[in-house]
């Protein structure tokens, strides 16, 4: 896969029905994604978030078809792009996650501050 912007791509990756695969970060296993449990599809032509291994993240799968694959290590989301899709596609959706997610985060804070105001 190729690296740019914090994103791994790689185009007509072919997969077939019977194929298990994870994620790595850095050309190590030591950081690993994948999904819970073993033989889980991950979605095409959307972001499927991915759990790590320090959180039981197993071997996936996908449907049988060839996809352009983005990779996003940080926060862990995977696109399976069929035909006709393109890399801007995939990353529109990457900074709806990202906002989603600091807006979740956000949340908590102000619970936690909140519940810490209270005591």
């Amino acid at each position: 896969m190729t690296f740019v912007d914090g994103m791994y791509f790689a185009d007509n990756v072919t997969f077939t029905s019977t194929d298990y695969f994870k994620f790595r970060k850095n050309a190590s296993w030591d950081v690993n994604f994948g999904l819970t449990p073993r033989g889980t599809k991950a979605g095409v032509g959307s972001a499927t978030i991915l759990v790590s291994n320090a959180n039981g993240g197993e071997d996936m799968m996908v449907a049988a078809g060839t996809y352009d694959v983005y990779f996003i290590p940080n926060p862990g989301v995977v696109w399976f792009m069929a035909d006709g899709k393109k890399q801007y596609d995939a990353l529109s959706e990457r900074y709806r996650i990202v906002y989603n997610k600091r807006q979740q985060l956000r949340d908590e804070i102000k619970k936690l501050e909140k519940q810490k105001s209270n005591k």
